[in-house]
């Protein structure tokens, strides 16, 4: 697939299943300890102060019955005999039968009642016998009323002694229960905060787990996925076109891979924002996964190349159809944040296996044909062929030897003349960069210039012309002679790596030079770069400096006359293609002359370049051209060459006062013979 879903992992670990067991035991472990406790204290509640109150309440019924009883033999004596006879018998029926009964009954009242029980039973006796005499023996029966008394007496005692010890202990008991009570409720609240808290802790273990098992999830993702896209990233690209790369081996099938990458794709990043390029990105992503099977695989490789591994295949014509139809989806307009926006993407193909046999060579290779694709016209494909090696191994040597060349200091000077053409004279030199190979010779600047301006060594080659120049004017300077000024070409993107305008100051100060004995030429392609406002900036401070500039190649691009007014340039250069055919085309000839007026009328100075026959030297200045270059002035030269020249009799006074032919056949015949 080609874009897959970031996962999500939510299973819980085994520290959350711990910690949950953990939680249940605890949670049934509090719920039965708290029954039983409760339990227990029920029986406690039940027992413990009940048996003390039984006590108390037999031996009180006990006493009631013998008070009764001796109230009855109180009144006995009162009544008529008969009603004394029927009352006593019942009073001493009931006692007696009470009494006998409690025998049973009050045995579990143990040493306390073994000791009452002798002095009862002889009481009831001796009141028994008193009842029984007849007539009513008054005297024994007050006998048996005392014996009784002490009875009752020591039932009493016993009573109110039982009564207080149950009281007692009851206090006791419910003073026991109560801390019993609290020490079950702080019990319960430990356990409650306990489970409570461990129940906490879980829930936040499992969200910890969670996130983690996410935030684990979401790293692998990113780790094999490009995070805007969604689509997979080269490391994962890399094995998908190795393992494709082994399964065409074995069903003897091809693969493909297309190398793609947006053409201009900066720009749009420049002029909207990064937030416009990257919805761009997404839908650019979305139109490729369109465009293949479910089998294949669209990957984002970084910036705005994106590869497509097509896999299957038995022939690679199709491959060609699958590219034409991405180039034409990915063009298609498409809205962005309310920006209508038109993109192409060229591509580059290689495939598997008659291309190469690793994954590595296989991208190496789309990359040389993307390249290619590139080089022909936007909006391309382009197949690798074996060729593109070997010019990329002689690329990256030649490469290799500009870096050794920077290090030995092999980048020298060639000094071409500018001659005033309307009042004669040398106007000023122009340093051309050559590179003196140990080898090879000397290197023409077509040769490593494009590639030093792609791989950004263009810089460092710059810095060193300024410095070479302003030294040489300085050696000029000390040796009395006085050319009017150098002239250096800067590159755009010296515009671009560190200060330039410093760079200039210093390399004056360094030399001892006014900024008049400095030019600096631009092409129409730095203005028109696509960070022409701080290009124009950079130029206002060279200004400011006092340096002169110049702008190069006029009439090749598409500067107008907006860039000639905002941008400070002191002159004009019209290019050598206008210029060599002069007296034989008319258009040529009429836009030399409008150039010429243009550039006049915004009073700039105009310099023509590739003046090579006196027949254009002489239209030039007709015309009112003020300088002239070209081989007819002389070919650029080493500064020992210049300084011969500028040595020579025709030099000796002010150059100035020549006239145009004698200044430029004196530098013309020795420059040719060089």
């Amino acid at each position: 697939m080609s874009a897959e879903r970031e996962p999500s992992d939510r299973r819980p670990g085994r520290l959350f299943w711990l910690l949950a067991m953990l939680t249940a035991g605890l949670v049934v472990l509090a719920v039965g300890s708290t029954w039983w406790v409760l339990n227990t204290l029920s029986h406690i509640e039940e027992r413990l102060p009940g048996a003390s109150l039984a006590t108390a309440r037999d031996f009180g019924v006990l006493l009631q019955d013998l008070q009764r009883l001796d109230r009855s033999l109180e009144i006995l004596p009162l009544q008529p005999e008969q009603r004394r006879l029927e009352a006593a018998n019942l009073a001493l029926d009931f006692a007696v039968l009470r009494a006998r009964d409690n025998r049973s009954l009050y045995g579990h009242l143990g040493a306390d009642y073994d000791r009452l029980e002798p002095v009862l039973g002889e009481a009831l006796t001796e009141v028994e016998e008193a009842l029984e005499t007849e007539p009513l023996d008054l005297a024994y029966l007050r006998i048996g009323q005392e014996t009784l008394q002490g009875a009752i007496d020591q039932t009493k005692w016993l009573y109110d002694r039982t009564t207080y010890d149950s009281s007692n202990q009851l206090s006791t008991q419910a003073s026991r229960l109560k801390a019993l009570r609290a020490s079950l409720g702080l019990l319960s609240l430990v356990i409650l905060v306990a489970t409570v808290g461990l129940v906490g802790l879980m829930l936040w273990q499992r969200h910890v787990l969670q996130r983690w098992a996410q935030a684990r999830a979401r790293l692998q993702f990113l780790a094999l996925h490009d995070p805007l896209t969604g689509l997979p990233n080269r490391t994962l690209f890399q094995d998908r076109l190795a393992q494709a790369c082994a399964q065409a081996r074995r069903d003897d099938r091809i693969v493909a891979l297309l190398y793609l990458d947006l053409d201009h794709f900066k720009e749009i990043n420049d002029s909207l924002g990064h937030p416009v390029g990257d919805a761009l990105l997404r839908e650019v992503g979305q139109r490729l996964q369109r465009c293949v099977r479910a089998t294949d695989t669209v990957a984002r490789l970084g910036g705005d190349e994106f590869a497509i591994l097509l896999i299957g295949l038995t022939h690679p014509r199709g491959t060609a159809r699958v590219a034409q139809a991405i180039i034409d989806a990915v063009s298609r307009p498409v809205r962005v944040q309310g920006q209508l926006l038109q993109v192409s993407t060229s591509a580059g193909i290689t495939v598997f296996p008659q291309d190469g046999e690793s994954g590595e060579q296989l991208l190496a290779n789309a990359d040389m044909a993307l390249y290619r694709a590139k080089a022909q016209a936007c909006g391309h494909y382009h197949f690798f062929i074996p060729a593109y090696r070997t010019a990329l191994v002689e690329r990256r040597a030649m490469e290799k030897e500009l870096r050794r060349a920077l290090r030995c200091q092999e980048f020298v000077l060639y000094y071409q003349p500018q001659i005033h053409l309307t009042q004669g004279g040398l106007d000023g030199l122009e340093a051309l960069v050559r590179w003196q190979h140990p080898r090879r010779g000397l290197v023409p600047p077509a040769e490593f210039l494009p590639l030093a301006e792609e791989s950004g060594l263009i810089v460092t080659i710059g810095r060193q012309v300024l410095r070479q120049a302003c030294d040489q004017m300085r050696a000029w300077r000390d040796a009395g002679l006085h050319p009017p000024r150098v002239a250096i070409n800067l590159a755009t993107a010296q515009f671009k790596q560190g200060d330039l305008v410093e760079e200039i100051r210093q390399g004056l100060t360094q030399a001892g030079l006014a900024p008049r004995d400095l030019e600096v030429e631009i092409t129409e392609g730095t203005i028109l770069d696509r960070d022409s406002a701080e290009i124009q900036r950079i130029l206002a401070g060279i200004r400011e400096l006092g340096v002169e500039i110049a702008l190069d190649d006029f009439g090749t691009g598409y500067a107008s006359l907006t860039h000639l007014k905002r941008f400070p340039v002191n002159r004009l250069k019209i290019d050598r293609s206008f210029v060599q055919s002069l007296g034989q085309d008319a258009d040529d000839e009429a836009i030399v002359k409008m150039v010429i007026q243009l550039g006049h009328s915004l009073g700039l100075a105009i310099v023509a370049e590739g003046i090579e026959t006196a027949e254009q030297a002489g239209y030039l200045s007709q015309q009112g051209c003020d300088v002239g270059q070209g081989y007819l002035f002389g070919r650029p030269m080493p500064a020992e060459e210049v300084t011969l020249r500028l040595r020579s009799p025709a030099f000796n006074g002010d150059e100035r006062d020549q006239g145009v032919d004698e200044c430029w056949s004196a530098w013309a015949s020795d420059g040719r013979a060089s």
